[in-house]
């Protein structure tokens, strides 16, 4: 367990051996620019949930379905992060280094009135993935797995899901403050299915993906949708109650597609 600590612009090592916790009791501060802090224990959860202030990277590291928490009282950057529990990290705006996360629990990804950049092409987050912030900040995720989106509520800025390989699926709903920026999803080969009824997009929302892949999206108010390019799949497109379809952009489908279905 560690106590309160302050340390220098150096790197930050912290090993727990074997199935053991690495814990704190008090806030852990690093001087300005610090070198990258690592957390490594075995089959044991690592929980640093007090007001810390990393200034470098940092990596978690542990095994088995133990689960990782880290807060930041300021930004955090996430370095290479692997679990076999769920991922939960709060702070004033989370990015991350090219080391990657891979969480085979959920991940929960909390970070106030700052951005979301979690853009690493070799993230491989298989559970649910929920992003929350607010304010114009942009939130921004790339998964080289299946993207499962869990219930989410993100500012005005923009929201920008790309599932690299494999499809997007929702298992909450997205909500986005008024009068937000874009909301864009691009699937590649793979569908896209975001049809929670309580999905609330107030930007215009893009589609994207291609092949015998179905598209679908629902929201529980008006929804406008911007530039889309999506395959030979069907489409699907669903406002509930009396609430407007428009475009902003326009939407193609491949050749010799599935039907396009729009129904308010």
């Amino acid at each position: 367990q560690l106590g309160t600590s302050s340390v220098g612009s150096g790197t930050l090592t912290v090993t727990a051996t074997g199935a053991n916790a690495i814990t704190q009791s008090g806030t852990i501060t690093q001087a300005a620019s610090a070198g990258v802090a690592s957390f490594t224990t075995g089959g044991g959860a690592i929980t640093l949930t007090q007001n810390n202030d990393f200034t470098g990277a940092v990596n978690l590291t542990n095994t088995g379905a133990n689960n990782v928490s880290v807060t930041d009282a300021n930004a955090l950057q996430l370095g290479t992060v692997s679990t076999g529990g769920n991922l939960t990290a709060s702070a004033v705006g989370i990015t991350q280094t090219a080391g990657g996360l891979t969480v085979a629990g959920t991940t929960t990804i909390n970070a106030g009135a700052g951005v979301i950049t979690l853009t690493t092409a070799g993230n491989a987050l298989t559970g649910a993935v929920s992003l929350n912030n607010s304010g114009a900040n942009n939130v921004s995720l790339t998964n080289s797995i299946a993207t499962v989106l869990g219930t989410s509520s993100v500012g005005s800025g923009t929201l920008t899901v790309n599932s690299t390989s494999g499809q997007i699926t929702q298992t909450g709903a997205l909500t986005q403050a008024a009068s937000a920026g874009a909301a864009t999803f691009n699937a590649g080969g793979n569908a896209i299915a975001l049809t929670n009824t309580g999905n609330d997009f107030t930007g215009d929302v893009s589609l994207n993906n291609s092949g015998a892949n179905n598209v679908s999206v629902t929201d529980a108010n008006a929804i406008q949708l911007g530039t889309s390019s999506v395959g030979s799949g069907t489409l699907t497109v669903t406002a509930t109650g009396a609430n407007a379809i428009t475009q902003s952009g326009t939407i193609t489908q491949a050749a010799s597609a599935g039907v396009a279905s729009f129904t308010t």
